[in-house]
């Protein structure tokens, strides 16, 4: 892989500095030495300039060497795009009870992967400080007079060594593609990996089981039975395969394990764990399949990161207004590995982010970023916040005041001895539970009913006269839903329950997702339901509405005295939340548009399968899932660009259950918008907008930015220029097609 230069190429040529520690030595000359006999640094270039290296303790008695491409300024100079890695949501879509695991180790990972010949000449090594034995290297002969004996220890690398920019982006890519060929043709019968199709069992659609994943890849048995096929995951170097019996997660870590072999890529059979329901951790998870599908993390990090939280308050307490930056940013990685596994707690580390980077500019006193419109022109956006050019970083910062409120809930919420044991999803007998809740003026209203049940519990009052005066809006509609659901806690309606409550309260929405509040009330009553859920086993998804939905289902009239409309009229309410229906099963014009404007692209319109198989391959790929579906996708579509950037993506959802998906995605598209256009997306019958992404395509070595700038200027153009889709139906169609086919040259040479 060619990376792009976006500076000039380095020229370090700054001696190795020596070891003074002999011990130290010994262990630097030991790796050093094993990496040289391996072929992994050579002298078969001439060296334009140098890398450094330092070793980093790993154990007690051990290091882990570490190549170091930032101070010579090569990983400064090039550009590489960013992507996505799997997380534990990936793996636990293919678990259900009984699930075995089987877990397998990739060797020395990143020095699997060749070095492009161009980058090997800036990537040379100083090993004149350790004593090594350089006697296999061609050419080499310490007696030779002509010969710099210095010089000729300056080696290169040739292999993506870990400290490299890319090396990650290369690495993780590489292995995609092993996955291609480990997991073979699906519908091979005597393939490990084989299935039959992908089950979608959404919230609303009739038949649902929470106790299922909400989509899988499964295997059709003779007799009709429907297994969970098994599967493989790869966080870095660490693979885990799935198998619904011990033999077969055997059988696929086994193939898993061969394949590797075979492409070239190191099997650490040391590193294998055996088949089992309760295997060792994975991507930093604990997954556990023995009477339920639960995840934790080891006591060791649950103790640590308890300790943690216990320091920060001390600090709190003793110095707020001069703490250890660094000590903060060692705290925050640690925290977000933890958070991925209890992702309740991950809005109490915003007060961490905002102390950290509280200082930047474009800041407001409590740290949160200030809108675009508020910056001065003179004050440029912070942008990266790991880019310190220009900017003085302080040693010590003041922590922001929303640091001590994230403090004390993290406290409540990690008050267990032991890790808590997360259920992923419910028991097979779980109810599920659908509901609303909405607060008009000096009223309120909520509605929940059971799924498969025609009762429909409701409740409607007035609030009393200081709080209609004195509390906002959205702390009435938070604390409408908060205590319908208390309500329904207290009557024991709630444990081990899968329940969904829709607000059109984008405020209370986002202090449940993300914590990104400055009201302390809102904070307060996100905390009380996380509590709830931990009390009651309950597995809560807060979804934000279109107002309009909320009146047609009818809890808005609810709470305005009206008792007859939609729900309150006897109808369902799951018929009002299609979580389970993507954009073109809502719009049978929508994907006549959508052929129209890649007409000259021949598009792929996946399916669920497709969404699995079909973009192994280059071209334009259209992705239109249920909002249910739209975290899986997500997924997808970041390993599909990883693997072939110089693809073409549209995804088209509707903006429900957003918090699930949208940050992530806006990362790795260029382009969005709202889709509200009458007749292919009408908000009279739809309520919530349509969400389109755009991915350019682009190379590597040649992204193109200028021209992708200008050709993302170019859609904004024509999909956000008010009253262009009104007057102009017709040549917009057309701009967008000329647009599409435009956009192929982005990837040519």
């Amino acid at each position: 892989m060619m990376v792009f230069f976006v500076g000039d190429e380095p020229s370090y040529l700054t001696p190795q500095p020596r070891h003074t520690d002999p011990s130290t030595k010994k262990l630097v000359e030991k790796k050093l030495q094993k990496v040289v006999d391996r072929g992994y640094l050579d002298d078969k270039q001439v060296v334009l300039s140098l890398t450094s290296y330092f070793p980093v303790k790993k154990g007690e008695d051990d290091i882990r060497m570490v190549c170091d491409g930032t101070k010579c300024g090569l990983n400064n100079s090039v550009w590489v795009p960013s992507f996505m890695m799997p997380s534990l949501a990936s793996h636990l879509r293919a678990v259900v009870e009984g699930t075995h695991m089987c877990d397998l180790d990739i060797g020395e990972c990143f020095l699997n992967f060749m070095l492009n010949p161009k980058l090997r000449i800036l990537c040379g090594v100083d090993l004149g400080p350790c004593d090594l034995d350089l006697s296999g290297l061609d050419g080499f002969d310490e007696h030779d007079a002509e010969v710099d004996l210095e010089k000729k220890k300056w080696l290169a690398w040739n292999r993506a060594a870990m400290g490299m920019k890319w090396s990650p982006y290369q690495a993780v890519k590489s292995v995609h593609f092993a996955e291609e060929v480990i997991r073979g043709n699906r519908h091979d019968p005597d393939n490990v990996f084989r299935w039959d199709f992908v089950r979608c069992n959404f919230p609303g659609q009739d038949g649902y089981d929470p106790s299922l994943p909400w989509i899988s890849k499964v295997r059709e048995l003779p007799d009709g039975t429907a297994l969970l096929a098994a599967n493989l995951f790869t966080y870095v170097d660490d693979c885990r395969t799935t198998g619904q019996s011990s033999q077969e997660s055997w059988l696929a870590g086994r193939a898993t394990g061969s394949k590797l072999n075979w492409l070239g890529c190191q099997d650490a059979p040391r590193k294998r764990r055996d088949s089992r329901v309760d295997p060792g951790a994975w991507a930093g998870s604990l997954i556990r399949t023995k009477d339920g599908v639960f995840a934790l993390v080891s006591d060791e990090k649950w103790d640590k990161f308890k300790s943690q939280v216990v320091e920060l308050d001390s600090v709190l307490s003793e110095v707020p207004n001069a703490i250890p930056r660094k000590r903060l940013e060692q705290i925050r990685g640690f925290m977000n590995c933890v958070v991925q596994t209890y992702r309740h707690m991950m809005p109490y580390l915003n007060g961490l982010h905002m102390t950290i980077d509280g200082w930047r500019p474009g800041r407001d006193e409590e740290g949160w970023k200030l809108p675009a419109s508020l910056l001065s022109d003179c004050e440029e956006d912070p942008g990266d916040p790991d880019d310190h050019s220009g900017s003085s970083v302080p040693t010590l910062v003041r922590a922001a005041p929303r640091l001590h409120e994230d403090v004390a809930a993290l406290l409540k919420l990690c008050e267990s001895e032991t890790p808590p044991w997360r259920r992923v999803r419910p028991k097979s007998t779980a109810a599920v539970m659908c509901g609303f809740g909405d607060a008009s003026g000096t009223a309120f209203g909520a509605t929940s009913q059971f799924q498969h049940s025609s009762d429909l519990h409701y409740a409607f009052g007035q609030w009393i006269t200081s709080v209609a005066e004195e509390e906002s809006s959205n702390w009435r509609e938070f604390t409408n839903l908060v205590e319908h659901l208390e309500e329904r806690g207290s009557k024991g309606l709630l444990d081990d329950l899968e329940a969904f409550m829709f607000t059109d309260n984008s405020t209370a929405d986002a202090a449940f997702w993300k914590g990104s509040s400055k009201s302390k009330k809102l904070l307060g009553l996100a905390l009380q339901l996380r509590q709830l859920e931990m009390r009651t086993g309950m597995t809560l998804h807060v979804v934000h509405v279109s107002g309009k939905r909320m009146i047609a289902q009818g809890t808005d009239g609810l709470s305005r005295g009206d008792h007859s409309t939609g729900v309150m009229a006897g109808k369902a309410i799951t018929t009002f939340v299609p979580l389970h229906l993507g954009a073109f099963e809502r719009s049978q014009e929508l994907q006549s548009w959508v052929e129209f404007i890649l007409s000259d692209c021949s598009p792929k319109f996946l399916t669920p399968e497709g969404w699995f198989d079909q973009t192994n391959c280059t071209g334009t790929f259209v992705w239109a899932p249920p909002p249910a579906a739209a975290d899986v996708v997500v997924e997808r579509f970041g390993i599909a660009r990883h693997k072939r950037p110089n693809t073409l993506h549209l995804l088209l959802i509707p903006r429900l259950m957003t918090g699930r998906w949208r940050k992530l995605l806006l990362k790795h598209v260029d382009f969005y918008c709202h889709v509200t256009w009458d007749p292919i997306w009408d908000l009279q019958e739809q309520f919530e907008p349509l969400t389109m992404f755009v991915a350019l395509p682009y190379k590597t070595d040649c992204p193109r930015f200028v021209e992708r700038a200008s050709l993302v200027e170019r859609f904004k153009r024509v999909l956000r220029e008010e009253g262009l889709h009104e007057t102009q139906p017709i040549a917009q169609r057309h701009l967008l097609r000329q647009l599409f086919s435009e956009a192929w040259s982005l990837s040519s040479m």
